[in-house]
């Protein structure tokens, strides 16, 4: 390849790129009478995983997106950390730690079932890390078309609760973004902990 064509490659990988960036818009919603100051120390949940016809799938996605959220919000000036997920049955079980344990009675112990209901489990979790705000989230990947015709519709929502385990906001994605690549994991994370960090920075609390 030429010199011009290397140039004009690189000119393309970049403007897809930004167009990525660009495509990043995020929505939230925020209750600020829900909180009574600005929280310091964050926990992110689980990530539920909706990926039912994306051909591309990944099985660290979500895992990625949460690795690169903590990194932002640390870097944001909280403390951030990550809740161990008991995968092997889904996304509403919450191991409520921080590190991975090969002790079946200490995980047993430490499992809690947000499927049964949210409020309790999180202000439980909360408690446990001395936290002012839980996270969790839904990541929702649909592939349509065929072939060279293929769109991808990605979707996700990050929800906010206080430390009593009640919702105080929600944060949305909706584009086109490829959340199997690590660039756009990195763009999308970037976004979502800006935008909570700076709502939150102009946000009167009671």
């Amino acid at each position: 390849m030429n010199k011009l064509g290397k140039t004009i490659l690189i000119m393309s990988a970049f403007f897809i790129i930004m167009l990525l960036i660009s495509c990043s818009s995020i929505e939230i919603q925020f209750q600020p009478n829900a909180m009574h100051n600005k929280p310091k120390r964050i926990l992110i949940g689980a990530f539920e995983n909706r990926m039912p016809e994306y051909k591309q799938y990944n099985p660290f996605i979500n895992t990625n997106f949460r690795d690169s959220l903590k990194f932002e919000f640390v870097r944001l000036g909280y403390d951030a950390e990550l809740l161990t997920i008991d995968e092997s049955k889904n996304a509403d079980n919450l191991t409520c730690s921080d590190k991975k344990t090969s002790d079946t009675n200490e995980l047993q112990k430490n499992k809690i079932n947000l499927g049964t209901g949210f409020k309790e489990p999180i202000k439980l979790c909360c408690e446990k890390f001395h936290s002012d705000m839980f996270i969790r989230g839904v990541i929702s990947i649909l592939e349509t078309g065929e072939l060279s015709d293929t769109k991808v519709s990605t979707f996700v929502s990050i929800l906010m609760y206080n430390k009593d385990g009640e919702q105080i906001g929600e944060a949305h994605y909706n584009g086109s973004g490829q959340m199997g690549d690590a660039n756009f994991i990195k763009t999308i994370s970037k976004d979502f902990a800006e935008k909570i960090n700076s709502t939150l920075k102009r946000t009167r609390f009671k």
